[in-house]
């Protein structure tokens, strides 16, 4: 585990030279995001439910890192729990919070299959003659400031 802890530090180190490119990643992540929730908010008026859009944003946003927690309540996910506490009532049913947050998945689930192509095709790997060269600049010493 170490060495792979070593190669996100030198990965991390390695950005710091590329800002434009940082700033991009994170402005593609914001802009998915965004798309994401909107899919998410299609879903929900497609059930009848009434959501006012910057209230959902941010319930819908709340819920999906509160997702990253492995614990479930009452048998629900903590996604589900989320999203029934902030919508039930105010936005609509329980049934139709239930269908939602499994719409969710399900959304979340159809963007995701695109991304199992990378690790099966071997496009995420560079090189050998690239491999070669990161080695060789990782071990050559920096230069002089």
């Amino acid at each position: 585990g170490v060495d792979k802890l070593q190669r996100i530090d030198r990965a991390a180190l390695r950005m710091r030279e590329h800002p434009g490119v940082v700033a991009g990643v994170f402005g593609c992540t914001f802009a998915l995001q965004a798309i994401a929730v909107g899919s998410f908010y299609v879903w929900a008026l497609a059930m009848g439910m009434q959501p006012d859009w910057p209230s959902y944003y941010a319930y819908i946003s709340v819920s999906l890192v509160v997702a990253a927690v492995p614990v479930t309540p009452m048998g629900l996910g903590t996604m589900e729990a989320t999203l029934m506490l902030f919508l039930r009532g105010a936005f609509g049913t329980r049934t139709q919070v239930v269908f939602l947050a499994l719409g969710i998945r399900l959304i979340q689930l159809l963007w995701a299959i695109p991304g199992v192509l990378v690790p099966l095709t071997g496009s995420h790997r560079p090189s050998l003659k690239r491999l070669e060269e990161l080695e060789q600049a990782e071990m050559s010493p920096p230069g002089p400031p």
